[in-house]
């Protein structure tokens, strides 16, 4: 507790993983309100701001890694010779880099249990914008978390979402 309180004091957390800063943040508001002496803070919205700072900097990511998997699925559905898939590649690569630049290890609960709904609204974006039926993707996401934000190169995206040939 004493090294966390430290970290916290010194910017440390607050710097790298600001979801679980701001969770700590509203816990100490919490406790903070329970004493008689709290200075006449208005800890109830105090505490509310301060979880809505955590959950805006989670939806960043989220909303960025959503944009990622329609272009990605547009790519795939598009085929090579379209003549927008460069400029969704590149879309791909500008919606990755906010995702994994603001991706903190107190996210991963979150995002994880989220991917197959992220995957499930960007596949239905995609298909509805080339008319296509869902099932023209894959149903379930053969990406995990850490494979969209880095581990995968991003051409190697579009493939793995591309419609079987036909016979």
């Amino acid at each position: 507790m004493v090294q966390q309180r430290a970290e916290t004091m010194d910017g440390g957390l607050y710097d790298s993983d600001f979801l679980t800063w701001t969770q700590q943040q509203a816990a100490a508001l919490r406790r903070l309100s329970e004493r008689a002496d709290n200075f006449g803070l208005d800890l109830v919205n105090l505490v509310e701001e301060v979880e809505t700072l955590g959950r805006a900097e989670l939806a960043r990511v989220q909303g960025a890694l959503f944009r990622l998997l329609e272009h990605a699925a547009l790519v795939a559905l598009a085929g090579p010779g379209h003549r927008d898939v460069p400029h969704w590649r590149g879309e791909m690569v500008a919606f990755r880099w906010p995702a994994a630049k603001n991706f903190r290890p107190s996210m991963r609960q979150h995002l994880e249990p989220e991917l197959a709904s992220l995957w499930h609204a960007a596949r239905q974006a995609a298909t509805r914008k080339f008319g296509r039926d869902p099932d023209a993707l894959p149903e379930a996401l053969p990406f995990t978390l850490d494979q969209l934000l880095r581990d995968l190169p991003l051409d190697d995206l579009p493939p793995m979402l591309a419609p079987p040939a036909g016979p």
